[in-house]
């Protein structure tokens, strides 16, 4: 009876172990999935930010999930741009800055992300004190 019991606990612990290494399998597949895919062009939907000059801001209403930014391509001086928006817990402003020691062409361009849900009105002045107002709307 104690060898039919350790028979029994034997092969049932061989059925888990092989259940549990076919369930890697499937991960590693998965996980093989998602690199050809990837190396495909085929995106995770996960979408990339949303650049626009400082011409563009103006008047306009700009849509971002709490995955995307607002990037301003700005001319020159990243850094010297400022910005500004109503409502802190909806959007915040991100500073532009540049990049040393790289090339004098090195630069983060300035910014809004989405913080939660809402809606804040936005703006940004140039270095030059060329102001731009915008809504953004943050889902």
């Amino acid at each position: 009876m104690k060898d039919k019991k350790f028979a029994v606990a034997v092969t049932a612990l061989l059925v888990s172990a092989a259940g549990l290494s076919l369930a890697g399998c499937g991960t590693e597949s998965e996980s093989q999935s998602d690199q050809t895919a990837a190396q495909s062009g085929i995106t995770s939907g996960v979408a990339g930010p949303i650049t626009v000059t400082p011409e563009e801001l103006e008047g306009a209403t700009f849509t971002l999930t709490h995955e995307e930014y607002l990037v301003i391509d700005v001319p020159s001086n990243p850094a010297g741009w400022v910005g500004e928006v109503d409502q802190i817990d909806v959007a915040q402003f991100l500073p532009g800055e540049k990049v040393q020691p790289q090339s004098a062409d090195t630069r983060i361009n300035p910014g809004f992300e989405g913080v939660a849900p809402g809606t804040t009105r936005a703006s940004v002045t140039s270095p030059l004190g060329q102001t731009y107002e915008f809504t953004l709307v943050v889902q």
